[in-house]
């Protein structure tokens, strides 16, 4: 293909490694068979800044079929590939105390996102498979975990493909759930539209939310599933997370448990959210950031942002990055800024 003007990942790894193409480009993964160029076709017709990968995984199988490309990719944008970490015992969260005053205290939230094998991922999923996604996790899975939490689960308001909610979530408990775990929306821009993300929405949308109104498990986003857990605790929010995802992973069908890879990772349609597939988000009341948020995001690997009496600190999945390495860089970047704001 001509990369002549491509500022794609893919696009600058496939004009310094050419036979990565040529190597896979009559290949077809061999459950759907899905091709490169349906995979590449996203970085060759559409510039979207928000998505620099510049290829989308339509299956779990596209990291194996076209390992080279897909693991190139992903190599430049998390800065190595290896094998993946993995320590989600909470006892090994740092003991530091973010905010021994209380006063500056905000929520946490915990968002995990993760894809099942023997489906398509978001853009290449028909109607049908997404309805049956929906089924195996609000009908089977959402029932058998509730071991550790009790909900109900809601589809999204003009979804008809939920039995017992025929007509999806009122706009009461809507509006209720937006403010307390917020709500799932279409996924935005150039490269989503092309690769219709949005298909049939809202058909085999919605959430399991919990009774507390602190957690929220979405079907069918951009993911099969998303993990929301909220709490004023960044481990405690991360131990539920953690049990959630353990309680479902124990119900799934072998064919269909969780896709995952040694070395990247679990797997989702983007190179650039893999690894933990994990974000961790602790908001302060400050009035101000007390220090240079760079220097900050270099010291701790989290990103500090600001807003209306807010400092935020955020730390997004990359390959090799253990979830615990996360939870404990957000609560020491937290705990700096709450000393050096009252220094």
């Amino acid at each position: 293909p001509d990369l002549s003007k491509n500022t794609t990942v893919m696009g600058q790894v496939l004009a310094k490694h050419p036979a990565l193409y040529e190597d896979c480009f009559e290949l077809k993964t061999p459950t759907y068979g899905f091709t490169l160029a349906q995979c590449i076709q996203v970085g060759m017709e559409v510039e979207d800044p928000s998505r620099t990968d510049g290829l989308v995984a339509k299956d779990s199988e596209c990291f194996q079929t076209f390992a080279g490309l897909f693991h190139e990719v992903s190599r430049a944008m998390h800065g190595r590939t290896g094998t993946q970490v993995w320590s989600r015992d909470a006892s090994m969260v740092t003991n530091t105390i973010v905010d021994p005053s209380g006063q500056h205290q905000g929520k946490a939230t915990v968002t995990v996102r993760r894809n099942l094998l023997g489906f398509p991922f978001a853009g290449a999923i028909g109607r049908d498979q997404r309805r049956e996604i929906e089924r195996l996790l609000a009908a089977m899975v959402m029932q058998r975990a509730s071991d550790c939490f009790e909900g109900t689960y809601y589809p999204l308001r003009g979804s008809k493909s939920y039995p017992p909610k025929p007509t999806g979530i009122t706009a009461a408990v809507e509006a209720e759930m937006t403010s307390c775990v917020g709500m799932m929306q279409p996924v935005e821009g150039k490269a989503a539209e092309l690769l219709e993300f949005n298909a049939d929405w809202p058909d085999a949308r919605g959430a399991f939310w919990s009774t507390d109104k602190a957690l929220a498990v979405w079907v069918n986003g951009e993911d099969h599933l998303c993990v929301v857990s909220t709490h004023s605790d960044v481990c405690k929010a991360f131990q539920r997370a953690q049990e959630v995802c353990a309680a479902i992973s124990a119900q799934l069908p072998e064919r269909h448990e969780f896709a995952r890879s040694k070395t990247l990772g679990f797997l989702g349609p983007w190179c650039s959210l893999l690894g933990t597939r994990m974000t961790v988000e602790l908001e302060l009341k400050l009035p101000s950031c007390p220090a240079d948020p760079s220097e900050l995001a270099e010291e701790f690997d989290t990103r500090v942002t600001t807003g209306p009496g807010i400092v935020a600190v955020r730390s997004e999945s990359r390959v090799g990055l253990a979830d615990v390495d996360q939870v404990n860089a957000v609560i020491e970047c937290g705990a700096e800024l709450v000393r050096l704001a009252g220094s």
